[in-house]
């Protein structure tokens, strides 16, 4: 049996294997032999022109592009000429090639150039014609993806921070707040950056501290009142005192500067959100607000023909298991190469959407979790 090439025809293909300072590139010509191979720096101007040159050479037909990545200088670049059909290549793909032809491992980017290209002349109907979002769109997933990596950032900060205190001050990380990296705890820190100063303060000047910090229970207050009389320093070395307590006056700027940057990107993003031509589809889903609504959106795009179904959803972003069968054995495991940024934001999104469900019911079943579930619930929303 005769199978039909489901292959789409171009006149031309190109591969490109990119990097930081040059792009090698392989070219194929349906009517030419052999292949085109180059390398080009870099640079607007000189990919601009290449590119200007390409199309009056091929009169403007369209032309097929390999990439392997769809964001980028390169992506961002190529994706403003309309004679080119952009097509991204999983770098599992090519890895997979290159391992089967080269079994020593050998890597070399021109001969990546020519294994994309080969992929999208060949098998491009296994591939979707990449089809950049709207540029509210764009701008919202990279603000989100932005405001993510500041988030990650300041859960190092304040990693660093506990294990600075911890050093030489562990009482601050009792007394300070409930988190370290919110403006009371880093107030308290910058005021009493030292076991020492805190002991001479007066007690009164401590429950002031905390009454203007918005910590007002008495009975919290006292505890921690209690707790700071109850304590004795960790170390009385000068030398150690004075260098821990400078690095950690150091990750409380940083992280107050952290703070106000993430909430510049909070108004920024809910300012593109709210105009955005998706928001009433997006804001009539459950439990998404201001929060999950640009996330969303940022994770499911604005081309309606990129997904067929909600499984390819789930399997682009990884929250779908991946099944392993091989004889009697049977491996369900998680689904490791898709985006993190995609995953978190559904896993986010459904653990908000079980605390949200279970606090309206009745706010103590969220104790009554397996300790598990609950301890991932609590994190995913303490994550925000």
């Amino acid at each position: 049996m005769i199978k039909e090439n489901k292959n789409k025809q171009f006149p031309v293909v190109i591969g490109f294997d990119w990097a930081d300072e040059k792009h090698d590139f392989c070219l194929w010509d349906a009517e030419r032999d052999p292949l085109e191979t180059g390398v080009l720096e870099h640079c607007p101007e000189t990919l601009n022109e290449w590119l200007l040159n390409l199309r009056d050479r091929y009169q403007g037909k369209s032309i097929a592009v390999g990439l392997e990545q769809s964001k980028g200088a390169l992506a961002y670049l190529l994706m403003e000429h309309a004679f080119l059909t952009i097509y991204i290549v999983n770098p599992s793909t090519v890895a997979s090639m290159r391992d089967a032809w080269k079994p020593s491992g050998a890597k070399d980017d021109p001969t990546d150039a020519e294994l994309i290209m080969s992929i999208v002349r060949d098998s491009n109907y296994k591939l979707r014609a990449w089809q950049p979002d709207t540029g509210q769109t764009r701008q919202l997933k990279l603000l989100c993806e932005h405001r993510r990596g500041l988030v990650d950032f300041r859960v190092k900060l304040t990693n660093a921070l506990r294990s600075c205190l911890k050093t030489y001050y562990p009482l601050a990380c009792k007394v300070a707040g409930d988190k370290l990296n919110e403006p009371m705890a880093l107030d308290f820190i910058t005021k009493w950056p030292t076991f020492d100063k805190l002991q001479r303060s007066r007690e009164t000047t401590i429950r002031t501290f905390y009454t203007r910090g918005n910590s007002r229970s008495e009975k919290v207050m006292d505890q921690r009142i209690e707790t700071i009389h109850a304590a004795d320093p960790v170390t009385t070395d000068e030398v150690l005192i004075e260098s821990y307590s400078m690095q950690a006056l150091a990750l409380v700027a940083q992280l107050k500067v952290l703070r106000e940057s993430i909430k510049e990107y909070d108004r920024k993003i809910l300012k593109v959100y709210r105009s955005h031509s998706d928001v009433s589809i997006i804001s009539s889903f459950p439990a998404t607000g201001a929060v999950f609504g640009p996330r969303l959106i940022a994770a499911l795009g604005t081309d309606r023909t990129r997904f067929n179904s909600a499984e390819e959803v789930a399997n682009y972003s990884g929250i779908a298991p991946v099944t392993e069968r091989s004889g009697k054995s049977n491996w369900v495991h998680q689904r490791w190469k898709c985006s993190r940024f995609l995953r978190g934001v559904f896993e986010q999104y459904l653990c908000q959407g079980i605390a949200s469900l279970i606090a309206h019911r009745d706010g103590a079943r969220l104790q009554s979790l397996p300790e598990a579930m609950r301890g991932r619930v609590e994190l995913m929303r303490n994550e925000l």
